[in-house]
């Protein structure tokens, strides 16, 4: 499943937990991790772990 979580204001909180109103959509931030096969998460993983060059 994935996971959210509202703040105690009744807002949804950003990456982290936290609510910055700067750089945090209204929407909040969703974890979508829990949903991945174990092949995927090393995927992305492998994808992550290099500059952003080494990505594409």
């Amino acid at each position: 499943f994935a996971e959210r979580r509202c703040s105690d204001d009744g807002r949804w909180e950003g990456k982290g937990g936290v609510i910055n109103e700067q750089t945090d959509a209204p929407s909040g931030w969703t974890n979508y991790t829990p949903c991945f096969t174990p092949e995927m998460l090393l995927l992305l993983q492998k994808l992550y772990s290099g500059n952003e060059e080494d990505a594409k």
